[in-house]
């Protein structure tokens, strides 16, 4: 039997996006997602959040941060997958990082195309609408009477 290694994150960012070339001159962003947990409370009743380092490859994402669109606040939708990396630190002890390596890049939620100077960034033609996008009167395939 196979396995599944996937991470779907809804949230939004907490610190500003940052890209970066690495020295064989790839394009790397780093995006710091905060998902609340509305099931788990702290002790004053305040919903528990998760704090999520995304890692994506590519040029699209470094536009996008060029251009603003990928800063503090701004609700994103990601998909990828949850990596451990290890590395010995400064004084001798083995460190651990967990990521999401992004396999695209982030679809922007809450904002019309055209509201932040994106117009010239569509929306990946395989990324689904979320289900809160979904029409209610349109039925779901099964309930159709034929």
């Amino acid at each position: 039997m196979g396995s599944v290694n996937k991470a779907i994150l809804v949230g939004r960012l907490w610190k500003d996006s940052e890209s970066r070339m690495t020295p064989t001159g790839k394009p790397v962003s780093t995006l710091h997602l905060v998902t609340d947990n509305f099931f788990k409370k702290d002790d004053q009743g305040r919903p528990t959040a998760e704090w999520h380092t995304v890692v994506i490859w590519g040029e699209r994402t470094e536009q996008m941060i060029k251009k603003g669109l990928l800063t503090k606040g701004q609700h994103v939708f990601v998909e990828g997958r949850i990596e451990t990396r290890s590395w010995t630190g400064k004084e001798g002890t083995k460190q651990y990082k967990t990521e999401i390596i992004a396999d695209r890049s982030p679809v922007l939620v809450g904002a019309s195309p055209r509201s932040r100077s994106e117009a010239e960034f569509e929306e990946p033609a395989e990324s689904a609408p979320l289900a809160s996008e979904s029409r209610a009167d349109t039925p779901p395939e099964d309930d159709i009477p034929f």
